[in-house]
């Protein structure tokens, strides 16, 4: 006689989504759900969608951060070199005294443009494993100095820094900027942070009122309360699971890896994963239909906290200005496949890149193609000029 397969039910007030216990208040449907029931509804399934999200953008950066390392930094360098040896190359040209006062103009600010290049440091690499090229460096101060006067230089340095001031809201230093744009962005938000805390604990040591003393109390009291909350639904999780109380060494093995997860949702104060854990596995010593107003409220709480975490983090690794922001808007797709084609992509520029300038270096040995170039190279010049004016004078309506 076959056996009969055993099957695990829900109970009635428990919904599911895909393959996952999300543990959301199911009442019937003619009776309706309180204001902190279907509140607490809501951010259950916020948390669930960001944790899902959270997860297919890490699986998102790791394939796409593999892709850069293995496909695209051995071109990264390679274009790098390139352009090294096509400064010196212009270098020599500048300093033969061929071209003269249009030219050698155009010739410089080439040569500046080129240094940029060289000496920046892409956001996804590791900027301590960047060796400084103090040859290329001398070369940028050089053309610097012969292209612009130190007064102009200064118009530029404070045209840069009160824009980057507006964008940003600090005051910023181009020399520090310009040695290691990301230490010294760091800093600032360190700087920044410690100000908050300063303010914070200014405000703190104020006489605070009779109000706030009693404000800040029952806040502290719900805290306690809170943390009272998830402890029982650990140890309520906790001598269910305890593998010690399992005879079945296989049924033993298997509460032992629902423990671990048990202990690290408590540890990290998870309040979404113990009650998903406690309704994936039956224990339902405290069912959530059953409770009450005043629970829900601390509960709704304690997951608003977990939804604003949840939103940071996702904002951390996708957020633009950040490393992995850069990396995930620039090359993460939805699929695997549509990934590998925009690298494809990517390193096909890069190759063309790498020609193009092995073509400049074997030709611009002959300064008269070099000549025609740089009038080209001009004209690309005004061209960008033009359009600077343009959209400065689009941004004042």
């Amino acid at each position: 006689m076959p056996r009969r397969k055993s099957t695990k039910v829900l109970p009635a007030n428990v919904q599911t989504e895909s393959d996952s216990f999300v543990p959301v208040i199911g009442k019937a449907k003619e009776k309706i759900l309180t204001k902190n029931e279907a509140e607490f509804n809501k951010k259950i399934k916020r948390i669930e969608s960001l944790k899902k999200e959270i997860g297919k953008i890490k699986e998102q950066l790791e394939y796409a951060r593999l892709l850069v390392v293995s496909d695209l930094f051995p071109l990264m360098g390679t274009v790098k070199e390139k352009q090294k040896k096509y400064i010196h190359l212009l270098d020599t040209a500048f300093e033969s005294g061929f071209f003269k006062k249009k030219d050698a103009e155009t010739l410089m600010e080439h040569i500046l443009e080129l240094c940029e290049h060289v000496l920046s440091k892409p956001e996804y690499e590791d900027s301590e494993q960047i060796a400084e090229d103090e040859a290329i460096t001398e070369i940028q101060k050089k053309y610097e100095a012969l292209l612009y006067t130190e007064e102009e230089n200064e118009m530029i340095d404070g045209a840069a820094k009160e824009m980057m001031s507006k964008m940003l809201g600090i005051d910023i230093d181009l020399d520090e900027l310009r040695k290691d744009p990301s230490a010294y962005f760091e800093k600032k938000q360190q700087e920044l942070e410690q100000e908050q805390i300063a303010f914070a604990e200014k405000q703190a040591n104020r006489k605070k009122s009779k109000k706030q003393i009693e404000k800040e109390e029952k806040l502290a009291e719900e805290k306690k309360v809170l943390t009272k909350d998830i402890r029982t639904i650990y140890t309520s999780l906790a001598k269910e699971l305890h593998p010690d109380l399992e005879q079945d060494e296989q049924e033993r093995q298997r509460k032992t890896e629902m423990m671990k997860r048990v202990t690290a949702a408590y540890e990290a104060n998870d309040l979404f994963e113990l009650l998903r854990l406690q309704l994936e596995y039956q224990i339902q010593h405290e069912r959530i239909d059953g409770l009450v107003e005043e629970q829900l409220k601390r509960y709704n709480q304690l997951l608003q906290e977990q939804i604003k975490e949840l939103e940071h983090e996702k904002f951390g690794m996708i957020g633009y200005g950040s490393p992995s922001g850069m990396i995930y808007h620039k090359y993460c797709a939805p699929t695997p496949q549509a990934t590998q084609r925009i690298f494809k992509q990517e390193k096909a520029e890069l190759q063309h890149i790498v020609d193009s300038l092995q073509d400049s270096i074997n030709t611009h040995t002959d300064y008269k193609i070099l000549k025609e170039f740089l009038k080209e190279v001009r004209k690309e010049y005004k061209e960008r000029e033009k359009e600077s004016i343009f959209d400065v004078f689009m941004g004042r309506f």
